[in-house]
């Protein structure tokens, strides 16, 4: 037993109870957690320990479970070789120990040499039923079984025989203690011999099984078997495990490490509602699970591992997965009649015959309030005939976007793609609460919610993240107040440097007037730019760029200290917006002065010299 904070640990294995008994672990002696009490374990030998103390102490709850076979516990006798100095040689053990989750007193037992093993009174009586598995040699291997979680006298087990040369798949499933069993799993379904078995506890329908060749899953009970490919390799899958709270399936393998298919609801539904009846819709959209507001560290170790320390990918952190299944247009017809009587028909059958539905290839999200405010828009690919994702990443769009100007077309002249409007520029974190999801792909509409919380080992009040986010709010609007004085003074320096560069192909005398206009307005522009995008860098000068201290420096790191508390902005944050605001004030006059005075002069000269396009910025702007 190991203490993970201290280091701590302790010797707990059993021992025999007595010195005439030698007990008997398999290499991976099983280990049950008991589902009916947190401190108790079950463990396996050839017989079934357990304890209600964490180890501490130990009772036998079985005779020998095995077949006590002493043809197969001659390790001494194997032909010469050495056995380990572990002992763990050892056949005629223990594989599987499966507590029922639903009677304390159902306990089912797997062994290497074929038995399984069930007590209804917890260890005072023990049936063996190994002989009603049908088509199972004996004395194959029984690596698990698992309980369920529905009925106590259900059950789930893995067989496999693949030691004596036979790569068959076994698995079988009972539902009155193992008095009959149905074969659920041949080579007619799957492909490999079987090594792991897992039902939903949620719902019933929905089944795993893992192959030495890879996963597959059932809808349907287990009555058909459909190969999991997606992200998931052929691999020896030894193992599956639900994650109940994220509702994560955890896969062990031989060899490719862990896998994890996170969020599994989808499947679900699809067991739920029947597989084939599910996918006949155009557009299905599953449950999405909570999201969190999340803050993260970086990680102890190397900060740069590079190939030293591999990592496992991370699903999309921070975000509300919403995960749609479209349906694959192209499926295949019903079958109908005969391919002659379906030849004769085909004329009149083309004619009246509606045209295949087109659907496009990305689909569009909208995330709503309780009020009904549009929070954030996005869109994603899809893929058809899949679960798809698309995810909203918490965040809010900007109720103050910037106007990002992209040359001066509507002018005509200097070149350049017109203007640009808005894109989806995002804020802070939303709130945590309810939100409406809308998904649209073509003509067809489906709605869903999703609940967002806070970080839960974070303490923060709904009424400080409300504070938050309107101190947000107002430096957003001062930083597109401010966004579109820099546009302003942006699309002049275009101007001048693309007139100056077309003065560079002229003589000496050619438009003199232009270039000493060119020269003044330049100087005359240098304060407005300063206190806007900064003066120029001298080329291969390393100064501390001008625009350090413009407005959208204070603006930047009111935002940058809000963001960063976890309580409403304080001192420090007001006092930046302040200096922000009044810096944004100060640039304004500036900014409007130039605008009026010199920029009307140069625009003059420049008409009258016989170059193209010219913009007017003469209006000025309102405070």
């Amino acid at each position: 037993r190991y203490d993970k904070v201290s280091g701590y640990n302790k010797t707990v294995r059993p021992i025999a109870p007595d010195t005439a008994t030698d007990l008997r672990f398999n290499w991976n002696a099983p280990v049950a957690l008991d589902p009916h009490n947190n401190n108790g374990v079950y463990y396996g030998s050839q017989f079934v320990h357990y304890s209600a103390n964490r180890g501490d102490d130990w009772e036998i709850l079985s005779p020998d479970l095995t077949t006590n076979d002493p043809e197969k516990q001659k390790q001494n006798a194997s032909g010469g070789l050495t056995i380990d100095a572990t002992g763990a040689e050892n056949h005629t053990t223990i594989l599987a120990i499966a507590p029922s989750p639903v009677d304390a007193n159902v306990i089912w037992v797997g062994t290497d040499d074929g038995n399984v093993q069930v007590t209804q009174d917890k260890g005072d009586n023990w049936t063996n039923v190994a002989a009603k598995l049908p088509g199972l040699p004996a004395g194959s291997w029984i690596p698990q079984i698992k309980a369920s979680t529905y009925n106590a006298g259900e059950a789930w087990v893995i067989a496999n025989d693949y030691r004596r040369n036979n790569w068959s798949a076994y698995a079988y499933h009972t539902t009155d203690y193992g008095q009959t069993w149905t074969r659920i799993a041949d080579d007619s379904q799957v492909f490999g011999y079987t090594l792991s078995i897992l039902q939903d506890p949620i719902e019933p329908n929905l089944v795993f099984l893992g192959t030495e060749n890879g996963l597959y899953v059932s809808f349907d009970k287990a009555q058909t078997w459909n190969k999991w490919t997606h992200g998931y390799p052929s691999a020896s899958t030894m193992d599956l495990a639900l994650q109940e709270r994220e509702h994560d399936l955890a896969i062990g393998t031989f060899g490719r490490a862990f896998y994890v298919l996170d969020d599994i609801r989808p499947l679900r539904a699809f067991a739920a509602g029947g597989y084939d009846a599910t996918k006949a819709k155009d557009l299905v959209v599953f449950d999405v699970a909570d999201a969190y507001q999340m803050t993260y560290r970086q990680p102890a170790g190397m900060r740069f591992p590079g190939d030293n320390l591999f990592e496992g990918q991370n699903k999309y952190f921070g975000s509300a997965n919403v995960k749609f299944y479209v349906r694959d247009d192209a499926a295949k017809p019903e079958a109908t009649e005969d391919k002659g009587k379906k030849k004769r028909k085909k004329k009149d059958e083309e004619e009246a015959k509606p045209e295949p539905k087109k659907l496009p290839a990305r689909i569009s999200m909208t995330v709503l309030n309780q009020a009904g405010d549009t929070i954030r828009t996005t869109s994603g690919k899809v893929e058809k005939g899949q679960i798809n994702t698309i995810a909203w990443d918490l965040r809010r769009r900007n109720p103050y976007p910037v106007e990002g100007g992209g040359g001066f077309g509507r002018f005509g002249g200097f070149g350049g793609g017109g203007d640009r409007g808005p894109r989806e520029q995002t804020a802070g974190s939303a709130l945590p609460g309810e939100y409406k999801v809308v998904l649209e792909y073509g003509d067809i509409t489906e709605t869903t919610s999703v609940t967002v919380h806070n970080d839960p080992r974070l303490e923060e009040s709904l009424s400080d993240l409300r504070a938050k986010q309107a101190f947000e709010d107002e430096v957003l609007q001062a930083t597109q107040k401010f966004a579109e004085i820099t546009q302003k003074v942006r699309d002049a320096d275009e101007i001048i440097g693309k007139v100056e560069a077309q003065m560079k192909g002229l003589e000496k005398d050619e438009a003199k007037e232009l270039k000493e206009a060119l020269e003044t307005v330049k100087e005359a522009f240098n304060p407005a730019r300063k206190v806007t995008i900064g003066l120029p860098r001298n080329r291969g000068q390393r100064a501390v760029n001008e625009r350090f201290s413009t407005a959208s420096t204070y603006l930047g790191q009111a935002r940058r200290y809000a963001s960063s508390r976890l309580t409403s902005p304080g001192a420090n944050e007001r006092q930046l917006l302040t200096n922000g605001k009044q810096m944004m004030e100060e640039a304004v006059i500036i900014v409007n002065e130039f605008f009026a005075n010199d920029w009307p002069k140069f625009k003059e000269v420049y008409d009258n010299t016989d170059f193209s396009y010219f913009k007017d910025l003469s209006d000025p702007i309102k405070n």
